[in-house]
């Protein structure tokens, strides 16, 4: 197709750094795919990290996390592009699980970090689900900026399992385009 290597291996990357293809060494590439059961387990230790995480922040945010993640919630409400909500949604989370101040927190989700990009990046092209995304992340903020604990973990909790509903529903929905 008359591209040189030095594109397409960049192009690659930039896919695997989003999870929606694993690069095989030797091999190729190759699409990114779970089964419903590996999301569902990811999902399950996700929410758990993720909530730990939310309640660990809360002890240790100051006013300036505060501004940040409100400007990162202010600049996601204007991107125009699913990338640059993909980017910014990512920067949230891992502003909040940097605030917890917990390496081992980070460790485990990094194990699973894959499979949380790939479906961050197929919820960054729904319109709703989007919208959806902005609100939960309000909540999770502003519960956060109010230090309370409780909502905040509740609101982090709810988020991520929208998000895993989500998921799943296209997972059905491919399944049953496949057979009609």
């Amino acid at each position: 197709m008359g591209v040189s290597p030095t594109p397409v291996r960049e192009a690659f990357r930039r896919l695997s750094a989003e999870g929606l293809v694993e690069i095989v060494p030797w091999k190729g590439v190759v699409i990114q795919s779970y089964s419903e059961k590996e999301i569902k387990e990811t999902y399950q230790c996700r929410i758990a990290l993720e909530m730990l995480a939310v309640e660990l922040a809360i002890g240790k945010v100051g006013d300036s996390d505060i501004e940040q993640l409100e400007e990162k919630f202010r600049k996601s409400k204007t991107v125009k592009t699913a990338s640059e909500l993909f980017q910014i949604s990512t920067e949230i989370h891992e502003l909040i699980i940097k605030l917890a101040d917990n390496k081992k927190i980070i460790q485990l989700l990094e194990n699973i970090n894959s499979l949380i990009q790939h479906d961050r990046n197929i919820t960054s092209y729904s319109k709703k689900r989007t919208l959806e995304i902005h609100n939960e992340h309000e909540k999770i903020i502003n519960s956060i900026k109010a230090k309370d604990e409780l909502k905040a973990k509740q609101a982090m909790k709810e988020h991520i399992e929208n998000g895993y509903n989500y998921i799943i529903k296209m997972k059905e929905s491919e399944r049953s385009n496949l057979f009609s």
